[in-house]
Parts: C-alpha cells; sequence; structure tokens
C-alpha cells in the first residue's frame, strides 16, 4: 500500500465515516462532477448511441454526456471499479437499488440486461462509438448492458457508502434507495427508439423503467442522484478540528509528563548529592522512580554561632530545665551557677562579676603600687 492509498483510506475512514466502497467489480453512471472520490482509482468509460429525435434528460439532471434539450444522441458514461484493495473492502447492503455488471456481480445480487434497439442505419456511417472501459454488454450497432440488482430490503433503510461527493445508483423499486449522510432526487433519461421493426428487450432481474413500441417507440430509464447534505460536509471540518484538538491534548499531556518526569529526575539528584540533612532526616532514598513530587525541599538552617562559654552555659542550663517541666526560678539559677562552678571553676571566674571586696582590694594594691612609684 502507498503513501496515497493510505492517505485516501485515512480520509475515508476519519471525516467520511466509511472505509471503501463496497466488494466487487462493478460500475455507476457519471455524474458532471466526475466519478466519486475513493480509495482506489476508477476506469471510465463512455458509451455513444444513435436515437431517433427527441432523446432528452430530466430537468436539471447530473449525468455526465445527457441534455435536457431533445436531440438524436444519448451518450452514457461509466465509473468503473476493477480493482480488488489490498486491505479488502466490505458487503453491499441490503436494499432496491441496481449498478453496472463488471465481470461478475457481487455476492447477493440478481443479474439481467436492457437491450435497445438504437436506430443506427444499416448503410453507410453510423455515430455508435464506444471509449474506455465498459459494463458487460454488447456495443455494435445496437446496445446491450447487463446490471447487478437487489431487491431484498427497504429502501427507508439507509445504505453506508462513502458520502463526501456525488454519486449514481439506478432505481430499483418505487423511491430511492435511502443513502446515510446524502440528499437523493431522482432523475431519468428519455430514449426515442428505433421507429421500425423494433426489438427491445428485457432479461432477468434490471434497473426500474418505462417502455412503450406503440405508438411511439421509447425507453425511461431512472436514476437516483446522491449529493452530500450540507450537515455533512460541516459535520466533517468540525471532525477535523476535533481531531486536531485531541491530538495537541494529548501532545501537550505526554510533554507535561515527560517535563515533571524530568523535574522530579533533578530534584531526586540535587537531594542525593547536595543537601546536607539534619539527623532526622539521614533516610535511605532509594526510589528512582519517574514520579511528581509534591513535596519541598527543605534545606536545614545553619546553626547559631556561639563561644564556647555561651554553648556551655546553654548546655547547664537546658539539662537543668529539662529535669523539671517548670520554669527556672532564682533558686534554680542559683543552682545552676553553683553547678557550673563546680565543672568550671574558671569558666565560673570568667563569667561572674568580681565581689566588692576583691575590687577594694584590687584599688588598695593599686594605689600602693603608685605611692611606691612616686617616692621612686
Amino acid at each position: 500500500m502507498n503513501v496515497i492509498e493510505i492517505v485516501s483510506l485515512l480520509n475515508l475512514l476519519l471525516f467520511e465515516g466509511v472505509v471503501a466502497w463496497p466488494e466487487g467489480t462493478y460500475g455507476l453512471p457519471m455524474p458532471q462532477s466526475g466519478c466519486p472520490n475513493a480509495e482506489f482509482t476508477w476506469q471510465e468509460g463512455s458509451r455513444t448511441q444513435k436515437t431517433e429525435q427527441g432523446s432528452y434528460g430530466s430537468y436539471k439532471i447530473h449525468l455526465a454526456g445527457i441534455r435536457e434539450i431533445q436531440s438524436d444522441i444519448i451518450m452514457q458514461n461509466f465509473c468503473i471499479k476493477t480493482s480488488f484493495p489490498p486491505y479488502g473492502d466490505y458487503s453491499w447492503s441490503e436494499g432496491q437499488y441496481c449498478i453496472f455488471k463488471k465481470d461478475s456481480c457481487p455476492p447477493l445480487f440478481e443479474e439481467g440486461s436492457i437491450y435497445w434497439d438504437d436506430a443506427a442505419p444499416f448503410f453507410g456511417g453510423t455515430v455508435q462509438t464506444f471509449s474506455g472501459v465498459l459494463p458487460e454488454g454488447t456495443y455494435d450497432r445496437n446496445t446491450k448492458i447487463f446490471y447487478c440488482c437487489r431487491n431484498d430490503g427497504p429502501t427507508n433503510k439507509p445504505l453506508h457508502l462513502p458520502n463526501s461527493s456525488p454519486f449514481y445508483l439506478f432505481k430499483m423499486g418505487l423511491s430511492c434507495q435511502e443513502v446515510a449522510g446524502m440528499r437523493v432526487s431522482e432523475e431519468f433519461v428519455y430514449w426515442s427508439d428505433e421507429s421500425t421493426l423494433n426489438f427491445d428487450a428485457m432479461w432477468g432481474t434490471y434497473p426500474r423503467l418505462t417502455r412503450s413500441k406503440y405508438p411511439i417507440k421509447y425507453t425511461t430509464l431512472y436514476y437516483c442522484y446522491y449529493e452530500p447534505q450540507p450537515s455533512v460536509i460541516a459535520s466533517s471540518s468540525t471532525a477535523l478540528y476535533v481531531l486536531l484538538g485531541l491530538g495537541a491534548l494529548i501532545f501537550g499531556s505526554v510533554l507535561l509528563a515527560a517535563i515533571l518526569c524530568l523535574v522530579n529526575r533533578l530534584m531526586w539528584l540535587y537531594r542525593k548529592h547536595y543537601v546536607v540533612r539534619t539527623p532526622s532526616a539521614q533516610t535511605t532514598d532509594t526510589s528512582d522512580d519517574c514520579q511528581p513530587s509534591l513535596s519541598p525541599i527543605s534545606f536545614p538552617s545553619p546553626p547559631p554561632k556561639y563561644s564556647a562559654i555561651e554553648r556551655q552555659s546553654r548546655r547547664v542550663t537546658r539539662d537543668a530545665h529539662d529535669s523539671s517541666s517548670q520554669p527556672l526560678t532564682s533558686g534554680d539559677k542559683e543552682a545552676v551557677e553553683n553547678e557550673m562552678n563546680d565543672r568550671h571553676p574558671i569558666m565560673s571566674q570568667l563569667i561572674q562579676p568580681p565581689s566588692y571586696e576583691e575590687v577594694m582590694r584590687s584599688e588598695s594594691v593599686s594605689d600602693e603600687s603608685e605611692r611606691r612609684d612616686s617616692v621612686i
């Protein structure tokens, strides 16, 4: 399967709701807009029939090669499916409709034919021509075309066919077969057949038509023209925007998950190699899972700076406070100071102020020194 086939298949699947045209080889009448959209290439062909003057198509007919004004020429144009896609296709649904036969009819279809006694002259030139790929039939001075028809279901039960472009089916019952997402209108083509020695004929199961040999010889064949409903066209654009939105949402979710994963990984590496933990936080962190972490990183605050004497004083005070839940009294503070003196006599001398006697003694010593110096 090449790139073009893959893109066509995705377009049919996503925006038309149908994977492909149904199984088999067959043909459809060609509309003026050309062969319908498909995941394969339709083979085109045409047949020009010489009729008596007075052949024409219905008002505002959409068939390629058919005009509303009267003429002595009818040109039928065909879209022929000759391929079987490698990824398969699905079966036709039940209903009341006909298609052109190519090779053999799809399963559950019945075969039939219509024979036109054209007005080509027995001698001399003729405009009876054909080109391209044609349905099964005979194409000489007269025209015989084979059809495949189904008449096994109600017309109001919609068929599911690709609905992005116009196409035709042949009318089989009293009304046209409904197709999901398509608006249908009935059209016809009127053949003014050979006026003398007319041998028009039908065989088997064939599309709905009316014929008369007396007093005027003619054939009227009925078609069902399908064109997309406006809502279907709008829904294709809506579906495109919805799919683009979903794609953006999925991509954004994946991108966000990747960013969270990366951030969590960096946080884990930082905590592992650079953060100094407090003793209570010295736990073994062996988690290396890429899971988002919502807990913030706590950095321990540096301890306050105290001198050795202040640290010793705070430790003694804390030990005394821990021994009792009651606040320290003046007696407790005196006991703390005594304990500090017993433990560190030198420190107690450093942190306790000198007594009055010591101050007076030091002053008298100082005065005696000054007098001695003056005598000298």
